[in-house]
Protein backbone atom coordinates (compact mmCIF):
# COMPACT_ATOMS: atom_id res chain seq x y z
CA UNK A 1 0.00 0.00 0.00
CA UNK A 2 3.01 2.30 0.62
CA UNK A 3 4.74 1.35 -2.72
CA UNK A 4 1.20 2.45 -3.95
CA UNK A 5 0.89 5.74 -2.40
CA UNK A 6 4.30 6.60 -3.32
CA UNK A 7 4.21 5.66 -6.90
CA UNK A 8 0.93 8.07 -6.83
CA UNK A 9 2.91 10.61 -5.43
CA UNK A 10 5.37 10.53 -7.95
CA UNK A 11 2.31 10.60 -10.77
CA UNK A 12 0.72 13.60 -9.17
CA UNK A 13 4.15 15.27 -9.21
CA UNK A 14 5.06 14.80 -12.59
CA UNK A 15 1.87 15.71 -14.10
CA UNK A 16 1.67 18.72 -11.89
CA UNK A 17 5.13 19.69 -13.12
CA UNK A 18 3.77 18.80 -17.03
CA UNK A 19 0.71 21.31 -16.57
CA UNK A 20 3.12 24.26 -15.06
CA UNK A 21 5.66 23.26 -17.98
CA UNK A 22 2.94 23.60 -20.48
CA UNK A 23 1.03 26.76 -19.11
CA UNK A 24 4.50 28.61 -18.79
CA UNK A 25 5.53 27.81 -22.45
CA UNK A 26 1.22 29.02 -23.32
CA UNK A 27 1.90 31.90 -21.51
CA UNK A 28 5.49 33.34 -22.92
CA UNK A 29 4.63 31.95 -26.66
CA UNK A 30 6.38 34.02 -28.91
CA UNK A 31 3.51 36.11 -31.07
CA UNK A 32 4.82 38.36 -33.16
CA UNK A 33 2.21 40.72 -35.13
CA UNK A 34 1.19 40.18 -38.88
CA UNK A 35 3.82 43.19 -39.68
CA UNK A 36 6.61 44.86 -37.74
CA UNK A 37 9.00 47.41 -39.31
CA UNK A 38 11.83 46.31 -38.98
CA UNK A 39 14.10 48.98 -40.89
CA UNK A 40 13.07 52.72 -41.38
CA UNK A 41 15.85 55.44 -43.95
CA UNK A 42 14.96 59.27 -44.36
CA UNK A 43 18.12 58.92 -46.96
CA UNK A 44 17.51 55.63 -49.22
CA UNK A 45 19.52 55.18 -51.87
CA UNK A 46 18.40 54.71 -55.28
CA UNK A 47 18.66 51.52 -58.19
CA UNK A 48 18.50 52.20 -61.40
CA UNK A 49 16.91 50.71 -64.32
CA UNK A 50 19.13 48.95 -67.12
CA UNK A 51 21.49 48.35 -64.33
CA UNK A 52 22.82 44.91 -63.94
CA UNK A 53 22.57 43.64 -59.77
CA UNK A 54 23.08 40.14 -58.37
CA UNK A 55 21.83 38.94 -55.43
CA UNK A 56 22.95 35.63 -53.05
CA UNK A 57 20.74 33.80 -50.98
CA UNK A 58 22.15 31.10 -48.37
CA UNK A 59 20.97 29.19 -45.48
CA UNK A 60 23.72 28.94 -43.19
CA UNK A 61 22.56 26.17 -40.99
CA UNK A 62 23.11 28.43 -37.53
CA UNK A 63 26.53 27.70 -37.88
CA UNK A 64 26.33 24.09 -36.61
CA UNK A 65 25.37 21.94 -39.81
CA UNK A 66 28.48 21.41 -41.30
CA UNK A 67 29.60 18.48 -43.92
CA UNK A 68 30.27 16.10 -40.59
CA UNK A 69 26.91 17.13 -39.03
CA UNK A 70 23.97 15.36 -38.86
CA UNK A 71 20.54 16.16 -37.38
CA UNK A 72 17.86 13.86 -34.81
CA UNK A 73 14.74 15.80 -36.92
CA UNK A 74 16.02 14.45 -40.17
CA UNK A 75 16.55 11.20 -38.98
CA UNK A 76 20.35 11.59 -37.68
CA UNK A 77 21.53 11.17 -34.27
CA UNK A 78 22.95 14.43 -32.99
CA UNK A 79 21.82 17.06 -32.01
CA UNK A 80 24.04 20.30 -31.98
CA UNK A 81 27.88 19.69 -32.97
CA UNK A 82 31.40 20.96 -30.58
CA UNK A 83 31.34 24.64 -29.53
CA UNK A 84 34.98 24.43 -31.51
CA UNK A 85 33.07 23.92 -34.76
CA UNK A 86 30.40 26.32 -34.69
CA UNK A 87 33.46 28.55 -34.14
CA UNK A 88 34.91 27.40 -36.87
CA UNK A 89 31.71 27.35 -39.09
CA UNK A 90 31.02 30.68 -38.10
CA UNK A 91 34.57 31.93 -39.01
CA UNK A 92 34.37 30.22 -42.32
CA UNK A 93 31.13 31.47 -43.36
CA UNK A 94 31.80 35.32 -42.46
CA UNK A 95 34.93 34.78 -44.10
CA UNK A 96 32.69 33.68 -47.62
CA UNK A 97 30.19 36.18 -46.59
CA UNK A 98 33.14 38.93 -46.73
CA UNK A 99 33.77 37.45 -50.09
CA UNK A 100 30.34 38.00 -51.82
CA UNK A 101 30.02 41.34 -50.70
CA UNK A 102 33.08 42.07 -52.82
CA UNK A 103 30.95 41.27 -55.90
CA UNK A 104 27.31 41.26 -55.05
CA UNK A 105 24.76 44.04 -53.89
CA UNK A 106 22.43 41.67 -51.97
CA UNK A 107 22.53 38.96 -49.00
CA UNK A 108 19.82 36.71 -48.27
CA UNK A 109 20.29 34.48 -45.41
CA UNK A 110 18.21 32.35 -43.97
CA UNK A 111 18.77 29.98 -39.61
CA UNK A 112 20.41 33.29 -38.29
CA UNK A 113 21.02 32.47 -34.88
CA UNK A 114 21.19 35.28 -32.12
CA UNK A 115 20.42 33.60 -28.66
CA UNK A 116 20.35 29.71 -28.91
CA UNK A 117 21.65 27.07 -26.95
CA UNK A 118 22.40 24.75 -30.28
CA UNK A 119 24.95 27.60 -31.18
CA UNK A 120 26.46 28.64 -28.03
CA UNK A 121 24.29 32.16 -27.72
CA UNK A 122 26.67 33.42 -30.26
CA UNK A 123 24.91 36.55 -31.44
CA UNK A 124 25.75 35.68 -35.35
CA UNK A 125 24.16 38.97 -36.63
CA UNK A 126 26.53 41.26 -34.51
CA UNK A 127 29.29 38.95 -35.88
CA UNK A 128 28.56 39.39 -39.46
CA UNK A 129 27.71 42.95 -39.23
CA UNK A 130 31.13 43.62 -37.08
CA UNK A 131 32.78 41.51 -39.83
CA UNK A 132 31.81 43.06 -42.68
CA UNK A 133 32.53 46.68 -41.34
CA UNK A 134 29.37 48.42 -42.66
CA UNK A 135 29.76 47.35 -46.14
CA UNK A 136 26.11 46.30 -45.90
CA UNK A 137 23.07 47.32 -44.24
CA UNK A 138 21.75 44.20 -41.90
CA UNK A 139 18.43 43.74 -41.00
CA UNK A 140 17.01 40.55 -39.24
CA UNK A 141 13.60 39.11 -38.56
CA UNK A 142 13.11 36.26 -36.07
CA UNK A 143 11.04 33.16 -36.62
CA UNK A 144 11.65 30.98 -33.84
CA UNK A 145 11.76 32.38 -30.63
CA UNK A 146 11.53 29.56 -27.71
CA UNK A 147 12.52 29.75 -24.17
CA UNK A 148 13.25 25.76 -23.91
CA UNK A 149 12.72 23.56 -26.87
CA UNK A 150 12.45 19.76 -25.13
CA UNK A 151 13.38 17.41 -27.33
CA UNK A 152 15.46 15.37 -27.48
CA UNK A 153 14.48 14.32 -23.86
CA UNK A 154 18.38 13.35 -23.79
CA UNK A 155 20.45 16.15 -24.92
CA UNK A 156 16.93 19.00 -25.53
CA UNK A 157 17.79 21.70 -27.79
CA UNK A 158 17.11 24.29 -25.37
CA UNK A 159 17.03 27.74 -26.01
CA UNK A 160 16.44 29.00 -29.85
CA UNK A 161 16.14 32.67 -30.47
CA UNK A 162 16.85 32.46 -34.46
CA UNK A 163 15.77 34.67 -37.95
CA UNK A 164 16.56 35.68 -41.34
CA UNK A 165 18.56 38.31 -42.55
CA UNK A 166 18.75 40.73 -45.36
CA UNK A 167 22.54 42.20 -46.60
CA UNK A 168 22.21 45.01 -48.79
CA UNK A 169 24.86 47.54 -50.00
CA UNK A 170 21.70 49.78 -51.16
CA UNK A 171 19.68 51.48 -48.09
CA UNK A 172 16.01 50.76 -48.61
CA UNK A 173 13.25 52.90 -47.51
CA UNK A 174 11.63 50.79 -44.98
CA UNK A 175 11.80 47.13 -44.49
CA UNK A 176 9.20 44.73 -42.49
CA UNK A 177 8.73 41.46 -40.74
CA UNK A 178 5.56 39.70 -41.85
CA UNK A 179 4.03 36.63 -40.85
CA UNK A 180 3.75 33.27 -42.72
CA UNK A 181 1.14 30.76 -41.52
CA UNK A 182 2.36 28.60 -38.73
CA UNK A 183 -0.45 27.25 -37.59
CA UNK A 184 0.71 23.61 -35.94
CA UNK A 185 -1.52 21.72 -33.54
CA UNK A 186 -0.96 22.96 -29.62
CA UNK A 187 1.08 22.53 -27.54
CA UNK A 188 3.48 21.30 -30.64
CA UNK A 189 3.10 25.22 -31.79
CA UNK A 190 4.43 25.98 -28.97
CA UNK A 191 7.90 24.86 -29.61
CA UNK A 192 8.07 25.11 -33.69
CA UNK A 193 9.01 27.64 -35.67
CA UNK A 194 6.49 31.31 -36.56
CA UNK A 195 7.54 32.04 -40.36
CA UNK A 196 8.29 34.97 -41.90
CA UNK A 197 8.89 37.12 -44.36
CA UNK A 198 11.10 39.82 -44.55
CA UNK A 199 10.48 42.78 -47.08
CA UNK A 200 12.71 45.28 -48.17
CA UNK A 201 11.86 48.13 -50.20
CA UNK A 202 14.26 50.49 -52.40
CA UNK A 203 13.77 53.13 -54.57
CA UNK A 204 13.97 53.13 -58.16
CA UNK A 205 15.04 56.02 -60.74
CA UNK A 206 11.48 55.64 -62.27
CA UNK A 207 9.61 56.19 -58.98
CA UNK A 208 9.18 52.54 -58.35
CA UNK A 209 10.36 50.39 -55.68
CA UNK A 210 12.41 47.18 -55.40
CA UNK A 211 10.67 45.05 -53.61
CA UNK A 212 13.33 42.05 -52.20
CA UNK A 213 11.47 39.43 -50.42
CA UNK A 214 13.47 36.65 -48.19
CA UNK A 215 11.53 33.86 -46.92
CA UNK A 216 12.11 30.38 -45.23
CA UNK A 217 9.37 28.28 -45.38
CA UNK A 218 8.30 25.64 -43.24
CA UNK A 219 10.04 22.22 -43.22
CA UNK A 220 8.17 20.01 -40.66
CA UNK A 221 4.78 19.86 -41.82
CA UNK A 222 3.24 17.46 -44.20
CA UNK A 223 2.89 20.43 -46.89
CA UNK A 224 -0.70 22.15 -46.33
CA UNK A 225 1.46 25.04 -44.01
CA UNK A 226 3.75 25.36 -47.32
CA UNK A 227 0.94 25.81 -49.51
CA UNK A 228 -0.62 28.29 -47.21
CA UNK A 229 2.31 30.47 -46.75
CA UNK A 230 2.80 30.17 -51.01
CA UNK A 231 -0.51 32.04 -51.05
CA UNK A 232 0.38 34.60 -48.62
CA UNK A 233 3.38 35.51 -50.75
CA UNK A 234 1.30 35.05 -53.56
CA UNK A 235 -1.13 37.62 -52.71
CA UNK A 236 1.80 39.71 -51.35
CA UNK A 237 3.88 39.57 -54.56
CA UNK A 238 0.67 40.04 -56.97
CA UNK A 239 -0.19 43.33 -55.00
CA UNK A 240 2.99 44.76 -55.53
CA UNK A 241 3.76 44.17 -58.88
CA UNK A 242 0.03 45.43 -59.82
CA UNK A 243 1.64 49.01 -57.95
CA UNK A 244 4.30 48.59 -61.26
CA UNK A 245 7.12 47.45 -58.58
CA UNK A 246 9.83 44.96 -59.37
CA UNK A 247 9.65 41.92 -57.31
CA UNK A 248 12.49 39.48 -56.37
CA UNK A 249 11.72 36.42 -54.04
CA UNK A 250 14.49 34.49 -52.79
CA UNK A 251 15.39 32.00 -49.82
CA UNK A 252 15.02 28.32 -48.73
CA UNK A 253 11.48 27.47 -49.64
CA UNK A 254 11.72 23.70 -48.70
CA UNK A 255 10.04 23.25 -52.01
CA UNK A 256 11.56 22.08 -55.50
CA UNK A 257 10.54 23.79 -58.52
CA UNK A 258 7.98 22.11 -60.43
CA UNK A 259 8.82 19.75 -63.19
CA UNK A 260 12.74 19.78 -61.32
CA UNK A 261 15.01 17.50 -63.09
CA UNK A 262 18.50 17.12 -61.66
CA UNK A 263 21.34 16.92 -63.90
CA UNK A 264 23.58 16.72 -60.39
CA UNK A 265 27.18 14.70 -61.39
CA UNK A 266 27.91 11.69 -59.20
CA UNK A 267 25.17 12.80 -56.60
CA UNK A 268 22.27 10.63 -55.18
CA UNK A 269 19.03 12.38 -55.57
CA UNK A 270 16.97 13.38 -52.66
CA UNK A 271 13.24 12.51 -53.28
CA UNK A 272 11.91 13.54 -50.05
CA UNK A 273 10.26 16.80 -51.52
CA UNK A 274 8.97 15.03 -54.72
CA UNK A 275 5.29 15.33 -53.82
CA UNK A 276 6.15 19.29 -52.27
CA UNK A 277 6.95 21.76 -55.06
CA UNK A 278 6.63 24.97 -56.49
CA UNK A 279 4.04 25.72 -59.98
CA UNK A 280 5.88 26.88 -62.74
CA UNK A 281 3.46 29.15 -62.61
CA UNK A 282 3.80 30.59 -59.59
CA UNK A 283 2.43 33.09 -58.55
CA UNK A 284 1.32 34.13 -62.18
CA UNK A 285 2.47 32.35 -65.63
CA UNK A 286 4.29 35.36 -66.50
CA UNK A 287 6.65 34.96 -63.74
CA UNK A 288 10.09 33.90 -63.67
CA UNK A 289 11.21 30.45 -61.22
CA UNK A 290 14.97 30.95 -61.50
CA UNK A 291 17.22 28.00 -60.04
CA UNK A 292 20.15 25.80 -60.86
CA UNK A 293 19.94 22.41 -61.40
CA UNK A 294 23.68 21.09 -62.23
CA UNK A 295 24.86 22.01 -58.23
CA UNK A 296 22.40 20.48 -55.84
CA UNK A 297 21.46 23.60 -52.91
CA UNK A 298 20.42 21.23 -50.14
CA UNK A 299 21.86 17.47 -48.19
CA UNK A 300 20.06 15.84 -46.35
CA UNK A 301 21.30 15.76 -42.65
CA UNK A 302 19.97 12.21 -41.39
CA UNK A 303 23.49 11.62 -42.28
CA UNK A 304 26.86 13.42 -42.25
CA UNK A 305 27.92 14.36 -46.23
CA UNK A 306 29.47 12.02 -48.14
CA UNK A 307 29.52 13.39 -52.22
CA UNK A 308 27.46 10.29 -53.90
CA UNK A 309 26.04 8.54 -50.72
CA UNK A 310 23.77 11.53 -49.29
CA UNK A 311 20.81 12.64 -50.40
CA UNK A 312 20.55 15.91 -52.30
CA UNK A 313 18.57 18.16 -53.61
CA UNK A 314 17.45 21.75 -54.88
CA UNK A 315 15.31 24.15 -52.41
CA UNK A 316 16.98 26.83 -52.44
CA UNK A 317 16.16 29.59 -55.50
CA UNK A 318 14.40 32.83 -56.49
CA UNK A 319 11.38 33.90 -58.19
CA UNK A 320 11.03 37.28 -60.23
CA UNK A 321 8.24 39.47 -61.87
CA UNK A 322 7.77 39.78 -65.19
CA UNK A 323 9.91 42.99 -65.29
CA UNK A 324 12.82 41.91 -64.11
CA UNK A 325 15.45 40.20 -66.37
CA UNK A 326 17.12 37.69 -65.43
CA UNK A 327 20.98 37.52 -66.47
CA UNK A 328 22.07 34.32 -64.65
CA UNK A 329 21.34 31.78 -62.30
CA UNK A 330 23.97 29.51 -60.36
CA UNK A 331 24.40 27.52 -57.27
CA UNK A 332 28.10 27.74 -56.05
CA UNK A 333 29.61 24.58 -54.56
CA UNK A 334 30.77 24.79 -51.58
CA UNK A 335 30.38 21.44 -50.65
CA UNK A 336 28.29 21.51 -47.94
CA UNK A 337 31.64 22.13 -45.76
CA UNK A 338 30.52 24.49 -43.29
CA UNK A 339 26.57 24.26 -43.91
CA UNK A 340 23.78 21.77 -44.95
CA UNK A 341 23.35 24.38 -48.01
CA UNK A 342 25.13 26.19 -50.60
CA UNK A 343 24.45 29.31 -51.72
CA UNK A 344 22.65 30.39 -54.63
CA UNK A 345 22.95 33.73 -56.62
CA UNK A 346 21.28 35.23 -59.31
CA UNK A 347 22.28 38.11 -61.68
CA UNK A 348 19.52 40.55 -62.99
CA UNK A 349 18.04 43.88 -63.98
CA UNK A 350 15.60 45.93 -63.51
CA UNK A 351 13.45 46.82 -66.89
Amino acid sequence: MKVIKILLSFTALFILIFIVFIVYFTLTDYKPAEKIEIFDSKVPDTLSIYSIYSVISWNIGYCGLNAQMDFFYDGGKKVYPEYSVVLNNLKNIIKQLKDFTENNDFILLQEVDINSRRSYFINQVSEIQQALNKKMEIMFALNYKVNFVPVPVSKPMGKVESGISILTKYKPLKAYRISLPSDYPWPKKLFMLDRCCLIAYIPVNNNRYFVMINTHNSAYDDGSLRMLQNQKLKNLVLEEYSKGNYVLIGGDWNQIPSDFKPQYLDEIYDSTYYSMSIPDTFPDKEWKVCYDNKIPSNRSTAISYVKGKTPVTTIDFFIVSPNIEVINIENINLNFKFSDHNPVKLMFRLL
